[in-house]
């Protein structure tokens, strides 16, 4: 059989990668700092989505060793420790004793979870368009009619828009 492998490099090495996680570090703690209150969060979180990207803000899940915010003294990696979690629950004597550093990977969770719409929904709409607009450029480029339907009108009037346009060109 045929078999084929595709590899991608990103556009930052990890220096790179590094740097700006550390410039968005702050940011990631003011996100955490305002956890508990949903009006400064969604104001924090407006501020840094428009000025930071996405990558060095979730780099702060890394362990500390890897330019992360780290969890506990050993600086293990949020996320791993997420993961760890949901493997195995942390006996209650570490419960207790760690229970201020959990706290504040909920909040860091938390901050970041609050964020990243932002980024998703911008990503999601430049995507979305720019598919759009290859599908459109493919088919008139094909001699092929296009017309764009939006599913909130109801199908009869996009249909008849369409068939107007079309009786014109005749």
């Amino acid at each position: 059989g045929l078999g084929v492998l595709a590899v991608a490099r990103g556009d930052k090495d990890e220096a790179d990668n590094l740097k700006a996680a550390a410039a968005a570090a702050p940011d990631v703690k003011k996100l955490a700092d305002a956890a508990g209150d949903p009006a400064t969060l969604k104001k924090e979180a407006a501020a840094i989505s428009a000025k930071d990207e996405l990558l060095p803000i979730m780099w702060a899940f890394k362990p500390r060793e890897k330019g992360g915010l780290g969890f506990g003294d050993k600086g293990e990696g949020i996320e791993l420790k997420l993961i760890s979690l949901g493997k195995k629950p942390l006996p209650a004597k570490d419960l207790t004793t760690q229970a201020p550093e959990l706290k504040r990977m909920a909040e860091v969770t938390r901050g970041i979870a609050e964020v990243t719409p932002d980024y998703a929904h911008a990503e999601y709409v430049e995507k979305m368009d720019a598919h759009i607009a290859a599908l459109r450029d493919r088919a008139r480029a094909s001699g092929l009619d296009y017309c764009l339907l939006v599913t909130d009108k109801p199908l009869d009037g996009a249909l008849r828009e369409y068939l107007n346009i079309r009786q014109g060109r005749f």
